[in-house]
């Protein structure tokens, strides 16, 4: 149970509402750590405003995206994001062996060679904390990435690991 009062569809109003109905269309339902968000407004829409720009990303792939998070949610032991982001992959053609194994082995995903290389950098950076070396910049761009790119999936990165966080600061991983 939250340690503090979530925002339920209930009790929603105003752009927290419209929000809850959108997911609650797209998902069927408002998760826990979703209304953990809605407790305010303004990070709610923030939330959802980056996620969206972040998933028609012209560079990122949905689907390293959605690895990446999984891959941090798994270093940070949340639940919610490990099954969430697993059912997503799992949803777009992934097998368990490929999702799983990726925290070994990111040669056995499908994902395409250059987003197997970004998101080697940024597990480099977000999950060792290792700066990104110039030769990591230059690797990016060789594979068609920009210094923008290579910034963004970072900052994906390095969200879903404080997304994690503030999810088990609320005690909200469940539901």
């Amino acid at each position: 149970m939250a340690t503090i009062a979530l925002m339920t569809p209930e009790n929603a109003t105003g752009s927290v509402a419209e929000i809850y109905r959108q997911v609650e269309q797209k998902w069927g339902g408002i998760p826990m750590p979703l209304q953990l968000w809605g407790v305010s407004p303004f990070l709610l829409e923030g939330q959802m405003r980056t996620i969206g720009y972040l998933m028609q990303h012209p560079q990122l792939d949905v689907s390293m995206l959605n690895l990446l998070r999984y891959l941090v949610a798994r270093g940070e032991e949340c639940h919610f994001c490990i099954d969430f982001n697993q059912a997503r992959l799992l949803d777009s053609g992934w097998t368990l062996e490929q999702i799983q194994g990726a925290q070994a082995d990111l040669s056995i995903t499908p994902l395409a060679e250059k987003q197997k290389v970004m998101l080697g950098l940024i597990l480099k950076a977000v999950l060792h904390r290792k700066p990104l070396s110039a030769e990591d910049v230059a690797m990016a761009k060789g594979h068609g990435f920009s210094e923008q790119d290579l910034l963004e999936g970072v900052f994906a990165g390095i969200l879903a690991q404080g997304v994690d966080r503030l999810i088990d600061s609320f005690s909200a991983d469940a539901g």
